[in-house]
């Protein structure tokens, strides 16, 4: 038989985008649409963003909004969702007689109604519909709801630490800074992050760009200094810690301004 999935109430909101923030800006890890399989957005893998409110702003445009949502990394498996609850529909039935008088007329009616201590069946029937149609105005029909756990089980989070796979990230430098780097790290001061690339190759090339660009600019910097031939390449394993966002240039940045040369290893040219 086909598993049924159970959906908690997390939290519900006044607007659709309240929920989506809800969604993409406070949780404890980061959430992506959850699209419908062999669809085209399906093929496309989903944009790594500097922070939350890039990835909200991202998804905010999507046309139709999504509903589903898991989480970016696959190791995670609560899945969140938005709904609407639609409200019970609230017939506001005037009471029978003449045509019901204007808003005004009907605030100083009831109010002199109910200081001179009139409060016939009509007028508490009226009363309450007024009443209803103010809770109505303030509910709150968007609603996040969740499934599933975070983790598969209870020791799930020790085997994450025993299998995960240290990630490689590479950085070129002039030629004269290879001792060093090796010697001291690499270290950055106007900068608050290190710029990095996934492959070598990328890494000569936005070193070059970075010097050219930057030497036009009278800026100088540690991997920045005049190029004295081909620029050396260092893998760097990443260290504890330390995060990894999408560089909006391309490549990635290291969120931090030091390598220790124990997480350095230079490339054979």
């Amino acid at each position: 038989p086909e598993l049924v999935e159970e959906w908690t109430k997390v939290q519900d909101f006044a607007t659709e985008e309240e929920a989506l923030r809800f969604i993409m800006e406070c949780q404890p890890i980061d959430y992506r649409p959850l699209l419908p399989k062999g669809s085209e957005s399906d093929q496309t893998p989903f944009p790594r963003f500097e922070n939350t409110r890039e990835a909200f702003e991202y998804v905010k445009k999507m046309e139709p909004l999504p509903t589903e949502y898991c989480s970016v990394e696959g190791r995670f498996h609560e899945k969140l969702r938005i709904s609407k609850v639609e409200p019970p529909t609230m017939q506001a039935t005037a009471p029978a007689g003449p045509p019901a008088p204007a808003a005004a007329a009907v605030r100083r009616m009831t109010r002199k109604n109910w200081a001179n201590g009139k409060r016939g069946a009509n007028g508490n029937k009226f009363v309450e519909t007024l009443l209803a149609a103010q809770d109505k105005a303030k509910a709150k029909p968007w609603v996040v709801e969740s499934t599933g756990m975070l983790f598969d089980r209870l020791d799930a989070l020790r085997d994450i630490h025993r299998t995960m796979v240290p990630n490689r990230y590479f950085i070129a430098v002039a030629p004269e800074l290879e001792k060093q780097v090796l010697a001291e790290g690499y270290k950055v001061s106007r900068r608050s992050s290190i710029p990095c690339s996934s492959t070598p190759g990328e890494a000569r090339t936005a070193f070059d760009a970075r010097t050219t660009n930057e030497r036009k600019s009278g800026l100088a910097s540690l991997s920045d200094r005049p190029q004295s031939g081909i620029s050396v390449v260092f893998a760097v394993t990443l260290p504890p810690g330390v995060d990894v966002i999408a560089n909006r240039k391309g490549g990635y940045l290291l969120r931090c301004q030091e390598i220790s040369p124990q997480y350095l290893v230079r490339l054979r040219r």
